[in-house]
């Protein structure tokens, strides 16, 4: 009997250490210009204004994960980079939220002389991260405004407005990312780089995505898919609205290559200076277009393989209307 009860005792207290951090209350960090970086962690969990810290730096040496860091109305001249300072990483469904106060106007921008080749929100090797409801200015200087790299994990970018970068806005090379409901816009106009100019999304990574977006804008492709290592397959990319990029260059709304890509349910319009999606080059190979609304671009609504083979790509129920070129440049095509 005791020997039962005891090992019951054993049980109950390894379970109790298993669930332990499920059971621990998260906590809120608070971000505010009137803050001061030298009050503590513990502090910053007061809601009063003057209790909080004054920059994100700061406060991204607070949480734990599951926690959440709320930043309030202002300009923040801040990179939040990996590159710079160590950027906590959250675990499989407990992630660390940085986010905007809800119906504050919160901007992070890096300062007024952005460092060229720099991202103003950088995140490699960081896990389990959430970035929401930020306006993210490059100012025209910032290389990138988001960079998402190897080997992140299960990263989401959300309902931010992306701006202002001199080559791509949102770089994604890491598996498992998010990029969900963002406004993505006016950037990608530095000519100094080769190729010149960026884009609004260029991605190279696989497992990832991309839903609920608008681009626009652009100094060339809205969305760039592309690999020369063999990265690049399995996304998603849906229910995105993709218009008046190609700015300074032709190119695409959307350029796709990989393998065994879903792009559906995209608005893609008013390209003049290029194709609609345009499937090419990183050895694309069955990849699905399928119940997208293309219309008035210059040139073809869907370009299928124009510069290579982008075997087996299935073409299902397009709205196509308004090509300048055509409806589908169909080489290596099954419809």
């Amino acid at each position: 009997m005791f020997e039962n009860g005891r090992i019951l005792t054993v049980f109950f207290a390894m379970l109790f250490v298993c669930l332990a951090p499920q059971l621990t209350q998260a906590a809120t960090y608070y971000v505010d210009k009137s803050g001061d970086d030298s009050n503590s962690c513990t502090t910053a969990q007061d809601t009063a204004p003057e209790r909080a810290k004054q920059s994100i730096t700061n406060a991204l040496g607070c949480p734990s994960p599951g926690d959440t860091i709320i930043v309030r109305q202002g300009t923040y001249d801040e990179f939040i980079s990996s590159y710079l300072f160590t950027i906590p990483s959250g675990t499989e469904g407990y992630p660390i939220t940085l986010m905007a106060n809800p119906g504050d106007i919160v901007t992070i921008d890096g300062g007024s002389d952005p460092r060229g080749w720099d991202s103003i929100v950088q995140l490699t090797d960081v896990h389990y991260f959430v970035v929401s409801g930020f306006i993210i200015d490059g100012l025209g200087l910032a290389t990138l405004c988001v960079g998402i790299e190897w080997p992140s994990t299960g990263i989401r970018v959300e309902y931010n407005e992306i701006k202002g970068s001199a080559l791509s806005a949102v770089l994604i090379d890491a598996t498992g990312t998010e990029l969900v409901g963002n406004y993505i816009h006016d950037g990608g106009y530095y000519e100094g780089s080769e190729p010149p100019y960026g884009y609004g999304l260029y991605l190279s990574s696989s497992g990832n995505l991309i839903e609920g977006n608008e681009v626009y804008n652009m100094g060339r492709y809205g969305m760039h898919f592309y690999s020369q290592t063999g990265t690049l397959h399995d996304n998603i990319i849906t229910d995105n609205r993709i218009h008046h990029n190609n700015q300074m260059l032709g190119g695409a709304g959307m350029i796709l290559g990989g393998q065994n890509n879903l792009v559906s349910n995209n608005l893609i319009y008013d390209e003049n200076n290029g194709h609609g999606i345009e499937v090419d080059y990183s050895d694309s190979e069955n990849n699905e277009i399928v119940s997208n609304t293309i219309q008035n671009v210059a040139g073809y609504c869907l370009a299928i393989g124009p510069n290579s083979s982008a075997q087996g790509t299935i073409v299902i129920d397009n709205t196509l209307n308004g090509c300048g070129s055509g409806p589908i440049y169909p080489f290596g095509t099954e419809y």
